[in-house]
């Protein structure tokens, strides 16, 4: 059996030391999230987050049954362009990306242009101004709080799914922790309930 040199071995050694660095620097990002008291200290924290691992234009949904839209909404670096045009045309009805997230635990890598051939002329004509509005690709995870209210933690990019896929893949994991953090903390304040006692938080 070979031997690892004294090289291979410092650099091994780093590289678990940077992962191990990696995973308490999130950590202690996620804390602030289980006292935030307002949307904006969520989407600020979350911001953040997203960011550090690549990712500025992002659409966070969850249940409200109390929104005039059934839905509560949070997002970063989406153009105004796109919001407008999704609630004058009613796409929430027909947004499939929004539609796997409801029927599925997966999370969806999709292109704007690609994979639509035999879908609804509605949902072609979906994706059609999607990809006007400045989107090539995504992924969207599904997420299921601990009381089974449903969200969706959408990344959307410019760039088309094959230049994206490999980036989407390595962060898929980084994104549904984020997730998770983002929804629990939302569902708290929409449902007014006390901050997490210390110690009960988990990733």
């Amino acid at each position: 059996m070979n031997k690892l040199s004294k090289a291979q071995i410092s650099t091994f050694h780093k590289e678990i030391i940077n992962e191990c660095m990696s995973r308490i620097s999130i950590a202690m990002d996620f804390a602030p999230l289980a006292i935030a008291t307002s949307n904006s200290t969520i989407k600020e924290i979350a911001t953040k987050l997203l960011s550090s691992i690549g990712y500025d234009s992002w659409i966070f949904a969850c249940d409200n049954p109390d929104s005039i839209f059934g839905m509560s909404y949070l997002m970063s670096g989406v153009p105004f362009q796109w919001v407008t045009t999704y609630l004058a045309k009613g796409y929430k009805n027909i947004d499939p990306i929004f539609k796997h997230c409801r029927e599925s635990d997966e999370p969806l890598y999709w292109d704007a242009t690609f994979g639509w051939d035999d879908a609804e002329n509605k949902i072609k004509t979906f994706m059609r101004d999607l990809h006007a509005c400045g989107f090539g690709s995504g992924f969207a995870i599904p997420l299921r709080s601990l009381s089974g209210k449903l969200g969706i933690l959408s990344i959307v990019n410019a760039q088309p799914l094959k230049q994206k896929e490999q980036s989407y893949l390595q962060n898929t994991a980084s994104a549904r922790a984020i997730g998770i953090a983002l929804h629990s903390a939302m569902e708290r304040i929409v449902s007014k309930q006390p901050f997490p006692e210390a110690g009960s938080l988990s990733m």
